[in-house]
């Protein structure tokens, strides 16, 4: 022994040196060391069990080598050595890997000792993160996960299951693969069974230390382990820009002709989608290849991938997905049969299937939820940004608009008006009495439901372009005041009889051009560039005195009104404008008193602009409490109704009886114009309709360029 520590000494002093001529010396100790009894270990005193966060380690010593024979013949323990010396170096997150911590029912954190060395030994005992206790959890074939240690050990269940459960493995065989019971998301309780199929990975909180093993059999709380995900390898959602989120381009099907089905049998036997339907009908759309994106998880994921190529050619950002809760019945018309098997597994692949069309930077577009078609019980709510309705079942909006505004508070929701409706009726969320006026009911229910913004038309493929056209227009005077999306327009006929893509694509286009107040569209046509979701700083110029500015349709005093607060940003986006004030105005604003076809308002937003070398202003933008912009894309110099006039020209300043040369002139640009706030209704030349007569001052910026959003700050 006294030969051993002399050459183990030697090898220490050779690794804190860093002299390599040594390094055949030190690796002759580990070998002896192999050989001669080797002291029992001490507890390292800065990682000692419960001690809190796990230090990172200093590695000295040799490399050790790989362990004998492991899984999936069983594996003797490697030998223990003291402290740290084999944890080996920290590795870094494979870009496939989640970076996460486990929670056992103790509250406790579950940590390998030393980062995982050739010992492993586990714990459920931490009371906080840190390296130590930081795991990589890669997916595996077959809904199974391998996890690894910070210094790149893999978790093993000694003998497949019914023993220890170790962090020492350096490769990934069957004692280091895990079914995961439960998914990967944040905050989700999961479960680990192990490949005997009869075991589940416990923290024994009834022990002392609380190590962790695999010695039971069912399910119970030490067996559950609350997830957090400290770093994710898919792409985030919320990367993408609201503009991004709003601009569909997409379509229901897709023409993917690769795939088109093996109906030999009356079935296909991968996707089980059959041949003809309850109403005695073939789909021949789909039997050519024609792929209704509702049934994307009926595709395994290879051919998935290929669907998702071809969206992405075909110059799709948007694809829609179904969210509902699974059910055990036949599908539409009895050619997409589901069983109490496919259910079980619904939920999982749903988000799995999310996160691929965002990796793919593919939106989705979360529908189906209703008031009576509930969200699936296992949805990561977090992968839907844009949501919509049932599928054209009804005129009656509120409802449905309610539903998905609890379902999904922090998403964009679309909702599809049934074919041949021109508003909505009445339901019992409606307001009583129910608005006259597209208006009216638009602004009602984005106060209760922020984040409505848009409906989608569905037409007729049986009435003439003519009808179709006449259809949108009759709608156009309701829902004017919102994003209008061409959305269902030949969806059946693709279906059904098999559309020739290039027809429909024309007959798309030819609808647009008809209708060019249309914003977007899932039934496919020619495509544009996205928007981007870059944003840049700066634009601020100065300050504008009231005096000297023509007011139009504003109070007579209104240049007197006293600034009460100070404009402190400006955010000009495709969503809207939005004016941050510096001393919790307007929100400390009253509300003004409703008025026939006019509830209760906060405050206005108004522009300022010089023509002709007079500056002219109003504030013809209202906002009602909790509205934080509105306004429009201020920036957009066409929008695109055959007019060619700008964002403010057509939507702020549309009537000259009112404004005036404001409501002939569009800024461009560069272009230097002011923004205010004003206390009220303050558009209406009736300084009674303001309950107190204050207003900000007015900032001078450069409007930016019409394919860029900015963050101006204002010192």
């Amino acid at each position: 022994m006294k030969i051993f520590k002399t050459i183990f000494l030697t090898s220490i002093l050779v690794q804190l040196l860093g002299c390599k001529g040594f390094n055949d010396l030190a690796d002759g100790a580990a070998q002896l060391g192999s050989v001669l009894a080797s002291p029992t270990p001490s507890p390292s005193p800065s990682a000692s069990p419960g001690s809190g966060v796990s230090p990172n380690p200093i590695v000295i010593g040799p490399t050790p080598t790989a362990n004998p024979t492991v899984s999936p013949l069983p594996s003797p323990t490697p030998t223990p050595v003291p402290d740290c010396f084999t944890a080996g170096p920290y590795v870094e997150r494979a870009p496939d890997e989640f970076a996460v911590t486990l929670q056992a029912a103790n509250n406790k954190f579950v940590v390998a000792e030393c980062g995982g060395d050739d010992v492993g030994t586990m714990h459920a005992n931490r009371g906080s993160t840190g390296e130590w206790e930081m795991f990589y959890v890669l997916p595996q074939p077959g809904g199974k996960v391998s996890i690894r240690s910070s210094h790149g050990r893999n978790l093993s269940a000694e003998s497949g299951g019914g023993n220890a459960v170790v962090a020492n493995r350096k490769a990934v065989l069957s004692w280091e693969a895990f079914q995961l019971v439960g998914s990967l998301l944040e905050g989700a309780t999961i479960s680990l069974k192990t490949s005997d199929n009869l075991h589940y990975v416990s923290a024994r909180i009834d022990q002392t230390l609380s190590p962790v093993d695999a010695s039971v059999t069912t399910i119970g709380l030490w067996e559950q382990f609350k997830l957090h995900i400290v770093k994710s390898p898919h792409l985030d959602p919320m990367s993408f820009s609201s503009a991004q989120l709003r601009d569909f381009q997409g379509d229901l099907m897709l023409w993917v002709p690769v795939l088109k089905p093996n109906f030999v049998n009356g079935e296909d036997p991968v996707t089980h989608i059959r041949h003809v339907g309850d109403n005695n009908m073939v789909a021949k759309g789909i039997e050519a290849g024609w792929i209704w994106t509702l049934s994307i998880s009926r595709y395994p994921s290879d051919q998935r991938e290929i669907i998702y190529k071809a969206a992405l050619e075909q110059g799709n950002t948007h694809f829609a997905v179904q969210v509902t809760k699974c059910t055990n019945e036949r599908g539409y018309h009895g050619l997409y049969p589901t069983t109490a098997a496919d259910c079980a597994t619904a939920d999982d692949k749903l988000n799995t299937i999310l996160h691929e069309l965002w990796d793919h930077k593919l939106i989705p577009l979360c529908a189906g939820v209703s008031p009576t078609d509930p969200v699936a019980p296992g949805l990561d709510k977090s992968l839907c940004r844009v949501v919509m309705n049932d599928w054209d079942n009804s005129s009656q909006a509120d409802c449905r608009i309610k539903v998905l505004s609890q379902t999904f508070p922090d998403a964009l929701i679309l909702y599809e008006l049934p074919g041949g409706d021109l508003k909505p009726t009445s339901d019992s969320c409606s307001p009583s009495p129910f608005p006259a006026s597209g208006g009216e009911w638009i602004r009602v229910t984005q106060q209760k439901y922020p984040g409505f913004f848009a409906v989608a038309y569905e037409t007729d493929m049986d009435k003439t372009v003519d009808q179709n056209v006449a259809q949108i227009n009759g709608a156009h005077s309701w829902w004017r005041d919102v994003q209008e999306v061409r959305f269902e327009t030949d969806t059946y006929w693709k279906f059904w009889f098999n559309y020739d893509f290039a027809i429909q694509k024309k007959y798309n286009d030819d609808l647009q051009t008809r209708v060019p107040f249309l914003k977007g569209f899932m039934s496919g046509g020619t495509t544009h560039a996205p928007p981007s979701n870059n944003q840049t700083q700066g634009g601020y110029i100065g300050e504008l005195e009231s005096k000297g500015v023509s007011f139009h349709s504003m109070a007579p005093d209104f240049a007197n009104w006293p600034i009460t607060t100070h404009i402190k940003r400006v955010d000009i986006k495709f969503t809207g404008l939005h004016l941050e004030l510096d001393n919790g105005k307007p929100e400390s604003w009253p509300n003004t008193a409703a008025r026939p076809d006019m509830g209760e308002l906060l405050y206005s937003y108004g522009i300022v602009e010089l023509i002709n070398g007079v500056w002219h202003a109003s504030a013809p933008i209202q906002l009602w409490r909790g509205l934080k912009e509105s306004g429009g894309p201020i920036q957009i110099q066409d929008v695109g109704d055959g007019t060619g006039r700008g964002q403010i020209q057509a939507n702020w300043y549309y009537d000259s009886h009112r404004w005036g040369v404001l409501a002939g002139y569009q800024p461009k640009p560069s272009e230097t114009i002011g923004v205010f706030v004003c206390a009220g209704d303050c558009r209406d030349g009736v300084g009674s309709y303001s309950p107190v007569h204050e207003r900000s001052n007015i900032v001078l910026i450069a409007l930016p360029k019409a394919n860029e959003e900015v963050i101006i700050s204002v010192p």
